[in-house]
């Protein structure tokens, strides 16, 4: 089975519902450990593949951080080019609408 990643998902599937206030909630939390308990096949991975994409900085190859970046397209929306050279269109997501992010 091939891995779900939010990129992937957001790209390929014709349905995504926006889960992207889990992000704010999770550091909202401030604690030093948060168990997520959820049965199987109910986004688990997802949900910390968008986290961790929220959350990475993309450098070039000097270390210096990439500005418009292809994980910051996936939340604030606009146009990616895919590897196969397509264009991909992303909807802004909700975590991209909340004050000081």
């Amino acid at each position: 089975m091939a891995e779900t990643t939010l990129k992937s998902f957001i790209t390929d599937s014709e349905i995504y519902v926006d889960k992207s206030l889990f992000i704010q909630h999770v550091i909202d939390l401030k604690s030093y450990l948060t168990p997520i308990t959820r049965p199987r096949r109910w986004g688990k991975s997802l949900n910390f593949d968008m986290l961790k994409r929220f959350l990475n900085v993309e450098v070039d190859q000097y270390g210096d951080p990439v500005i418009n970046n292809s994980n910051r397209v996936l939340f604030i929306g606009g146009q990616a080019v895919l590897g196969n050279g397509s264009i991909a269109h992303y909807n802004r997501l909700k975590i991209a609408d909340v004050e000081g992010w």
